[in-house]
């Protein structure tokens, strides 16, 4: 996917490279228990979860993309559309910020 940019943000797609910041957004347990029940992810579970995404790209053609600031390149977190129901077209739309941009806008 071409990276999409807008005055103050870049959104793209996750790479194996980005696990690190993967674990400081799914590993933040202020923010995954808005998410998932699991609360806060372990380094393990972070790694499945990015696969998870990077396979939903190549199978599906999208994911939950990572966001970052443009003017920095700091990861703030992601946003996307993942499959709910193939057969019928329907997708959910998600939003994950990193606890620390909560609030700016």
């Amino acid at each position: 996917m071409k990276p999409i940019e807008t005055e103050r943000l870049v959104i793209t797609t996750w790479t194996q490279e980005d696990l690190d910041d993967a674990q400081r957004l799914w590993g933040d347990p202020k923010v995954m228990e808005h998410i998932d029940v699991r609360g806060a992810l372990n380094r393990q579970q972070v790694e499945q979860k990015l696969q998870q995404e990077m396979e939903r790209q190549n199978q599906h053609g999208v994911q939950y993309w990572k966001v970052l600031l443009k003017k920095t390149g700091q990861i703030i977190g992601c946003c996307g559309l993942r499959p709910h129901d193939l057969e019928r077209r329907v997708y959910e739309v998600g939003v994950h910020i990193m606890s620390e941009h909560w609030g700016r806008g």
